[in-house]
């Protein structure tokens, strides 16, 4: 049960899905993709939880992002994620305890290259339209995100290098490289969630300001160690 080693939140539980069930072999890091992404900050709950050791850091802010990938190694598919930022010495790290998607070979390759919780999800509604978008779950525990886009202004250039901290199931913990750039929009965005477990405490619902970024290039490394 390789695939169910990963830890997460329980909104990313893969039930009772064989490994079996998705492919045996998938593309390794480093992954370079061009997509279009929705992404925005919203404030931590008490509650927000991280997969990090305990005594790592308080979350100091939640990164939330709704991509639709167009080019990727394993092509096109559509993608939910949620990541709290904390501070680790001098620096901020994110970490991933919530990400979903609506591609079998992606979410091996999350699971098996990052160690990044992907469950499967259906997706509905197109962000380059700037539109409502959806991502409902279509395993394990039940859970509903909804956003609605207002993208307005010029569209700028931005780029942002920074790094995620995962916990892999062999015990270690690595940090992954990862840069994004792009064309960015300012939006607001008004999101609704529904779900019994944890992940209100991660994307959390209301109206937030965000960026809606078109085309945006996302690169994510090779895992390596913390230290």
């Amino acid at each position: 049960m390789r695939l169910h080693a990963v830890r997460g939140i329980p909104e990313t539980d893969l039930g009772d899905r064989p490994d079996d069930e998705f492919p045996e072999r998938v593309p390794p890091a480093p992954w370079r993709n061009r997509c279009v992404g929705l992404v925005w900050l919203s404030r931590p709950s008490p509650d927000t939880p991280t997969t990090l050791p305990p005594g790592t850091g308080r979350p100091l802010t939640v990164l939330n992002a709704m991509i639709d990938y167009r080019e990727t190694p394993v092509g096109g598919y559509h993608e939910i994620l949620a990541a709290p930022m904390v501070r680790v010495g001098a620096r901020m790290r994110f970490n991933c305890p919530f990400i979903s998607v609506d591609s079998k070979p992606s979410l091996v390759a999350g699971r098996e290259n990052w160690a990044l919780p992907k469950v499967l999800a259906e997706f509905r509604g197109d962000l380059a339209d700037a539109e409502t978008v959806t991502a409902t779950s279509t395993s394990g525990v039940r859970w509903r995100v909804s956003a609605r886009i207002r993208a307005f202004g010029p569209a700028v250039p931005m780029s942002k290098r920074f790094t995620i901290w995962q916990p892999f199931p062999d015990g270690e913990l690595r940090r992954i490289p990862a840069r994004l750039s792009g064309r960015a929009r300012a939006a607001v965005v008004r999101v609704d969630v529904e779900s019994d477990r944890d992940l209100p405490n991660l994307v959390r619902p209301g109206r937030h300001a965000g960026l809606l970024v078109d085309p945006l290039l996302a690169s994510l490394l090779a895992p390596c160690p913390t230290v």
